[in-house]
């Protein structure tokens, strides 16, 4: 009779392709310990930080999402309340539809928009954090203030772009990920 050791973990025991398929890899271990849904956490990965944002970097986005979403046809605070509610308190969509009405009184399709344009905010900032380390490292000192007031993707697309440019001859040292797209 083969006897399995006590401390061996079950995880130990199953074939890594299963492992994957059926959730059970460290990974898929810490998302469910923490108490963040899942979506959010990729998210915040993708951002490159865990920590909150504080109410300036709120107040921002809020109006970046105002602008560019809905024309500055929406209230800012209203704005700004679903991003406080999506981002401190980890709630999603349909939760803050359905509990916190009174804190947003604007329809669920509205939100869904709100939450799409969170996400090419977070995608804009991981990329704008990566260009402007990209920035430091070349000493292209001028270009790190205009990295950090770019309001489009077009625009850190043209940043980029020039310090492609400038960094011709030594251009390996320009790699930036292209697979985030920011639509």
């Amino acid at each position: 009779a083969h006897e399995v050791d006590r401390t061996t973990d079950l995880k130990d025991l199953v074939d890594p392709s299963v492992r994957d398929i059926n959730f059970m890899s460290d990974k898929d271990e810490e998302i469910r310990k923490t108490d963040i849904p899942e979506r959010l956490q990729e998210r915040m990965r993708m951002r490159g930080t865990s920590k909150m944002p504080n109410d300036d970097e709120l107040f921002t986005e809020a109006k970046w999402i105002n602008r560019n979403c809905f024309d500055d046809q929406l209230d800012l605070k209203v704005v700004k309340r679903v991003l406080n509610l999506m981002k401190k308190e980890y709630l999603e969509i349909p939760v803050i539809a359905n509990t916190r009405r009174e804190y947003c009184d604007i329809p669920e399709s509205e939100l869904w928009k709100i939450d799409q344009w969170d996400e090419k905010w977070d995608r804009m900032y991981f990329r704008r954090s990566k260009l402007r380390s990209l920035a430091e490292r070349e000493k292209h000192n001028e270009l790190i203030e205009h990295i950090n007031t770019t309001a489009s993707p077009t625009e850190l697309n043209d940043v980029h772009e020039y310090m492609v440019t400038l960094s011709a001859p030594h251009q390996h040292a320009m790699k930036i990920p292209r697979r985030i797209q920011i639509v």
